[in-house]
């Protein structure tokens, strides 16, 4: 049992009979990736993408695409994007399973693409970009070494979040000189919400919703954790908190009221409806 339900058991076990097959016909490789047990809330990418990304980068067998995104990259210093200037380029930015590459896309104004391959043992902090405009926000990369630390910003994301949620869990992986729940957002977290007394939690995924009163909605945040769920929000000014406990949460299931992608959350004490996800 993987923990993840049928599906995630049946991908685990047939990349296992697959192993299986390759080293009774001497043709097994040396490392097997197991994408959908590390991975699973990631859908699988596309065979196309997959290969693309492998011809551009050069990774080795071992080495497999997450995800690919389209954004927009910026760094602090020329020396980082290769045969680049410290401006922006937009482009496709490949997710792997141990580093990231950024391809710029070529243009009627720009006819000479960018490059940029980072592995993920070299970053040390993977910090939220803020910005008024949602094309603005993103994802600001340290990393270590050299005179000082260089910064590479992405941003222009569909879904900033969610890739830098995805980025920490990468990093944290390959990284020696990263921690996730060192981070300044985790750290940040366990102080708003009364946490502190539990120095290991950070964010796995944080989603824009309210949560409904009988007065109305108080439109916020949700966060989960490893073991709470968190909901920051506000109504008429008025600041709403709530935490939950995952061992006092007796279920989780889709509803319609009162309004679609709708949540409902029964807990011991109480029973909540989230909305406008």
């Amino acid at each position: 049992d993987c923990g993840g339900g049928e599906p995630l058991s049946a991908a685990v076990a047939a990349a296992l009979d697959a192993a299986d097959v390759s080293a009774a016909l001497g043709t097994a490789p040396p490392h097997l990736w197991l994408g959908a047990l590390l991975m699973h809330d990631e859908p699988p990418p596309e065979a196309e993408e997959e290969a693309a990304w492998r011809s551009l980068s050069g990774a080795p067998e071992s080495e497999h695409l997450v995800k690919l995104v389209t954004c927009t990259l910026s760094a602090s210093e020329a020396s980082v994007l290769s045969k680049a200037t410290a401006t922006a380029h937009a482009g496709d930015l490949y997710l792997g399973s141990a580093a990231l590459y950024f391809l710029g896309s070529r243009t009627a104004f720009v006819k000479e693409r960018r490059e940029l391959s980072l592995p993920y043992s070299s970053i040390a902090d993977v910090r939220k970009k803020s910005g008024k405009l949602p094309a603005s926000k993103g994802i600001t990369l340290t990393l270590a070494g050299g005179r000082g630390p260089a910064s590479v910003v992405l941003t222009g994301f569909a879904a900033p979040n969610h890739v830098r949620h995805l980025l920490e869990t990468l990093v944290s992986r390959c990284s020696p000189l990263l921690a996730r729940e060192r981070l300044t957002e985790n750290v940040a977290l366990r102080s708003k919400f009364g946490l502190e007394h539990d120095p290991s939690l950070f964010v796995l995924a944080e989603f824009g919703c309210a949560l409904v009163h009988a007065e109305g909605s108080s439109k916020g945040k949700l966060y989960v954790t490893q073991r709470y769920l968190c909901f920051k929000g506000s109504l008429f000014g008025r600041e709403t908190r709530a935490v939950y406990a995952f061992d006092e949460v007796l279920s989780v299931e889709p509803c319609e009221s009162p309004a679609p992608n709708s949540i409902s959350l029964a807990c011991t004490t109480s029973e909540e409806r989230f909305t406008f996800f």
